[in-house]
């Protein structure tokens, strides 16, 4: 992600400071000054992103000729965008109200709080609708909010006529938060949390349907449940015994879930969805008998020395259990093609 699609506060910041750096007397300005990015993001946190380009993804033939090497990293390469506006640009009018969820950018601080940029787009009605945190919410984010910064809140009031959205960012409010059902597709963005209906149950995991009209999936890696339970323990019509699902209807069975994707490339639009515990609590998994989250537990490089593969997904790699339980994921360019899997 280029440090210009994170928002477009820290672009003009950054812009600014670049100028000002040129000048003949150039002077420190706390105004015009960028934030660094370690104050702006750490590990473990989760953002809504969108795909702006893809790179061509390496087939098994392509990755047996060659080496883990920056061509075949390439391959795999995705590059997103958190920047508002192009994040939110399908979010319509009708679907803003109290509770629902909505990242945005903090612009600036003024005299009672912050104004916080929403990115909504003109087409829907929406040019110049903002968002505002008071002094006092913001300090129920946990830290201090940064021009710049891309911040996750959930409407508590729409004011002034519809052009000010008061914003929370009680991070339990925000964990909790759900929907229901929404006007457009466009207003269903990854990081929401939604009550889904199971249609179907296969040996790949779960086919669900989203506020009663989107069609998505649960893979069995998002529902922490092994291709041999999953049988029975979902089973359509009938009750779920799990304590992430819970009973709507005599013949409904429906999970709690939070939206990880959404595929704008097919039609209808397909979404792919989580039920993992820290997914829905915006957390981080922790190992067994830590307290320490895994990005800090686990680091960058450590070398395992067996993991047990637990299943092959053709043409794209492996899913592993490590000796510590936990789950991982293996990239066909990051796999020999020589190993045996059973």
């Amino acid at each position: 992600m280029p440090i210009t699609e994170v928002s477009n506060t820290l672009t003009r910041l950054l812009s600014l400071e670049t100028s000002s750096s040129t000048g003949s007397n150039a002077e420190s300005d706390d105004e015009t000054e960028a934030p660094d990015l370690t104050e702006l993001f750490e590990p473990g946190q989760y953002y809504t992103a969108k795909v702006l380009k893809t790179y061509p993804t390496a087939s098994q033939s392509f990755a047996s000729q060659y080496p883990p090497s920056e061509t075949n990293k390439l391959a795999a390469r995705v590059e997103m965008t958190l920047v508002p506006e192009k994040v939110n640009s399908e979010i319509v009018k009708a679907d803003l109200t109290g509770g629902y969820m909505i990242t945005g950018e903090v612009v600036s601080e003024e005299d009672k709080g912050w104004r916080v940029g929403l990115g909504l787009s003109k087409d829907h009605g929406l040019e110049g609708v903002d968002g505002w945190v008071t002094t006092s919410e913001a300090k129920k984010s946990g830290s201090d909010l940064l021009p710049g910064q891309i911040i996750r809140a959930v409407i508590s009031a729409v004011t002034a006529g519809g052009r000010v959205m008061q914003l929370s960012v009680n991070q339990d409010l925000i964990a909790e938060s759900q929907i229901s059902e929404v006007s457009t597709v466009g207003s269903l963005l990854p990081g929401h949390q939604v009550s889904a209906l199971i249609t179907s149950v296969d040996g790949a995991g779960l086919n669900v349907q989203v506020c009663g009209f989107y069609e998505g999936t649960l893979d069995l890696a998002h529902l922490q449940i092994t291709e041999d339970d999953i049988e029975d323990q979902f089973k359509v019509g009938k009750k779920v015994r799990a304590p992430l699902a819970s009973r709507a209807a005599p013949t409904d069975i429906q999970v709690k879930a939070r939206v990880i994707y959404d595929n704008l490339t097919t039609t209808p639009r397909r979404f792919a969805l989580s039920a993992l515990p820290h997914v829905l609590a915006f957390s981080s998994p922790l190992l067994p008998g830590q307290t320490k989250p895994i990005e800090q537990a686990v680091e960058v490089g450590k070398t395992l020395s067996s993991v047990e593969i637990t299943r092959i997904l053709p043409d794209w790699g492996v899913i592993c259990k490590t000796d510590d339980g936990l789950q991982g994921f293996a990239h066909v360019s990051y796999s020999s093609v020589t190993t045996e899997c059973s």
